[in-house]
């Protein structure tokens, strides 16, 4: 397999993309969405992707969104996953889905320069949420009857299939064997990187093992749903008294507590709240919550980010604001797994 650095990047936000400049933005805009752009403002938000926003000569504003694809079949997935949430975004039911804007060919993301991919969607006014922000219980009433929704719904032909299963885990599993001396001149956190890794090693076989426990039960459970993927709250948008839902790239047919982890109580530390919440989305989706599945989807999120963190700091990398976030995310992470946090 290719080494870690060959496969992850990380997802930098802070920071502007390195070599794809605003003008190269303007000319994608202006070219496969037919319109005048008047202007594109770099705005430093979320993780995963550039974003930027953009005003139109008949004065309309755009959110961009620039993602790297790696490989064809990367942004035939992203491709895929966008045409789906355009079709959502029209559906009766669903208007809280920020879709993407067909260009006049119809679709719903584009090829930039190489390695690179360009979806625009309207750009939504209102409160932005921020990763990490408390739900009120309202709040969680709310997104819970979204999710229930969107549960519910017909997925558009072509939605892929997102699988439970690891996709890092052999890169994980690399690094948590392998020698110091590989990571000792990558980078400012390598060194701490490793002496995380080397410190939580049985922790981190231990999560691997209740994670396949986890995925054999969850494998054997009902047909997958339509579900968002991460509807945590800095993907919410608050406008008009209710909530809006961004950021469809990660969507795809999965179990439901793909979603329903990060907005019902744990059940473990808030049982009388888990059961009332839980009860609410039975009511409104006609199925009951797999305390299995809610288990494995959140392990599986701590797993993914530090296989993610870990590989991008065996690369090489620099101080950044970035790469702050992504080891303060790493250690956390780690925390969670150890049962420290």
């Amino acid at each position: 397999m290719p080494a870690p650095a060959e496969v992850l990047t990380i997802a930098a936000v802070h920071e502007r993309p390195s070599g794809f400049s605003d003008n190269a933005l303007i000319a994608v805009l202006t070219e496969a969405w037919d319109v005048g752009v008047s202007g594109v403002d770099y705005l430093p938000v979320g993780f995963g992707g550039y974003h930027w926003a953009a005003r139109t000569g008949d004065g309309e504003r755009w959110f961009v969104t620039l993602s790297q694809v790696a490989s064809d079949d990367a942004f035939a997935d992203l491709a895929a996953t966008m045409a789906a949430a355009a079709i959502l975004a029209d559906r009766p039911g669903l208007d809280f889905v920020i879709g993407p804007l067909l260009t006049p060919a119809k679709e719903a993301t584009v090829r930039a320069q190489r390695g690179w991919a360009v979806t625009v969607t309207p750009f939504a006014d209102g409160t932005p949420g921020h990763f990490g922000d408390n739900l009120t219980a309202a709040d969680q009433a709310e997104l819970t009857a979204m999710l229930a929704a969107l549960h519910r719904a017909d997925p558009p032909a072509g939605t892929p299939f997102r699988s439970p299963h690891l996709d890092s885990r052999p890169i994980l599993e690399l690094l948590i064997g392998e020698r110091a001396g590989s990571w000792s001149a990558a980078g400012p956190y390598s060194a701490p990187a490793r002496e995380l890794v080397a410190g939580h090693a049985a922790d981190l076989r231990r999560a691997l093992a209740v994670f396949d426990d986890l995925v054999a039960q969850v494998d054997r459970t009902d047909v997958p749903v339509l579900t968002h993927g991460e509807p945590h709250p800095g993907n919410l948008i608050r406008r008009d008294g209710r909530y809006l839902l961004i950021d469809w790239d990660t969507a795809g047919l999965a179990p439901r507590e793909r979603d329903l982890w990060r907005v019902l109580p744990d059940p473990e530390t808030d049982p009388a709240g888990f059961a009332e919440a839980a009860g609410r989305y039975a009511a409104l989706a006609g199925h009951e919550v797999s305390t299995a599945a809610l288990a494995l989807y959140r392990l599986r999120w701590d797993l993914d980010d530090i296989s993610l963190f870990l590989a991008d700091f065996r690369a090489p990398h620099e101080q950044t604001a970035d790469t702050r976030v992504a080891w303060a995310g790493l250690q956390d992470a780690v925390r969670r797994i150890a049962g420290d946090g």
